[in-house]
């Protein structure tokens, strides 16, 4: 991971101190106001992503974020991490106050004592305020040498209303950062993209560098009334010329519980990562949906069956849904598509891509007319990884010889949609071309 862009920080001159003072002024009149009132329901406070990872000497950044709330004016939270993993960079504020800048919009005061970090937030122009869900800021560490592990710890959490009183905050979750992790286990590819109902699904389990490794065991979950399992072969790692005398055992333990086992025989036998540990073949159950496969326990063993510390990442999605495969939507013969064009997709923005710098799309569309401004019967549609369209637009011809589509990162109500896996569509009456976008918040 990575941070693009300036970080903003502030300190507390002159003028911090002035607006410092007025605000411990008006602490002892919310509490009053707390006391007349009714008891106030607590706010999901929590850290997305919920884990990070970081090799040294990598940034990473983690937001912390607000569940449903009518009106929201500030907010001050303080956060612990080990200074012997991770070192403060800076904090910036989230999407939900980007409209507010200090010093006349928004008091701001970013507070680090080296193992944990204050943050405060408050709108200043009277009466204004803003809705949640979402995110109220970012923070940005960077990882050390060290190797470990450690919990980003909510210490202090407190909302305030549009009036200034204190709304209880309930933190749901800590955040977790994984500094310097010995190998990293994943599947690939990430998602998959399967036919549908009665279709066959192969995903790869893999790990990163890692030097003199032995075997493993890892216990998978997944759903089995979307996916049945069928088998798993030993990995490409593993499976070398001439082939090695391998342990290999695979039984599952429950209907939806998979245990796995291999190991290589014989001493001082061992292999160097990266590399496929595991093949895994399912069969999709069903004509339309997503699905995933978790790691629930993972064991890595070296040369000396000593374990290492691996970190199993994201789990394997799977994606069902015939219509997002490679195939014409008006299924014809060769002949009648020979000759139609062909529909290529040309990424201008970023992918990963980030709502306040994606550019957008290019869309080239070759042997077909491109008269007028409009795409004829071309038309251009974005789901979510549950298979839902959340906004669709006609792409716009450029007089270039290029039509152009530009998505912002909001759905069909103007709303902005959260960070994930989308599926940008692209067809006319015969062609299509798809393409994955990983939106980032």
């Amino acid at each position: 991971m990575s941070v693009q862009g300036s970080l903003q920080s502030m300190s507390r001159g002159s003028e911090g101190w002035r607006r410092c003072s007025r605000a411990f002024i008006f602490v002892p009149l919310v509490a009053v106001l707390c006391l007349l009132g009714s008891e106030a329901q607590a706010v999901e406070v929590f850290f997305d992503p919920e884990i990070a990872y970081a090799t040294y000497p990598e940034e990473f950044t983690v937001g912390i974020e607000v569940a449903d709330l009518d009106s929201l004016r500030g907010f001050e939270v303080v956060v612990s991490y080990d200074s012997s993993l991770v070192e403060f960079v800076g904090a910036l504020r989230g999407q939900l106050f980007a409209d507010y800048t200090s010093p006349h919009g928004l008091y701001w005061s970013v507070d680090d004592q080296g193992d944990e970090v204050r943050i405060e937030g408050f709108i200043i122009p009277v009466d204004e305020c803003v809705a949640a869900p979402g995110e109220i800021l970012r923070l940005t560490f960077a990882a050390r040498e060290t190797q470990g592990e450690s919990p980003l710890h909510f210490e202090e959490a407190v909302l305030r209303d549009c009036e200034g009183a204190p709304i209880p905050a309930d933190v749901t979750r800590d955040g977790r950062f994984i500094a310097n992790p010995a190998a990293l286990l994943f599947f690939d590819p990430d998602p998959k993209y399967v036919l549908g109902d009665g279709y066959p699904c192969t995903i790869s389990m893999e790990i990163d560098s890692v030097d003199s490794l032995r075997g493993f065991q890892v216990f998978l979950e997944y759903d089995n009334t979307k996916v049945v399992f069928d088998s798993a072969l030993a990995g490409s790692l593993l499976t070398g010329d001439p082939e090695p005398s391998l342990w290999w055992y695979t039984v599952e333990e429950s209907p939806t519980l998979l245990r796995i086992e291999g190991v290589l025989l014989g001493p001082g036998l061992c292999v160097d990562g990266p590399g496929e540990l595991a093949r895994l073949h399912f069969t999709s159950q069903v004509d339309f949906d997503s699905t995933e496969v978790l790691f629930d326990t993972w064991h890595v063993w070296d040369v000396h069956t000593d374990p290492y510390d691996p970190v199993a990442v994201d789990p394997g999605l799977i994606i069902i849904d015939a219509s997002w495969q490679d195939v014409p939507l008006n299924p014809g013969s060769d002949a009648d598509l020979a000759g139609s064009g062909l529909l290529e997709l040309r990424l201008i923005g970023p992918n990963p891509a980030r709502i306040h710098r994606f550019e957008g799309v290019s869309l080239a569309l070759r042997g077909a007319a491109t008269s007028g401004t409009g795409a004829g019967g071309l038309w251009a549609r974005i789901f979510d990884v549950s298979g839902r369209c959340i906004w669709e637009s006609v792409p716009r011809y450029d007089g270039q010889g290029e039509f152009r589509l530009i998505w912002s990162g909001q759905n069909e109500r103007g709303q902005q949609v959260p960070a994930g896996i989308y599926l940008l569509r692209v067809a006319d009456a015969k062609r299509h071309q798809e393409m994955r976008i990983v939106h980032l918040r």
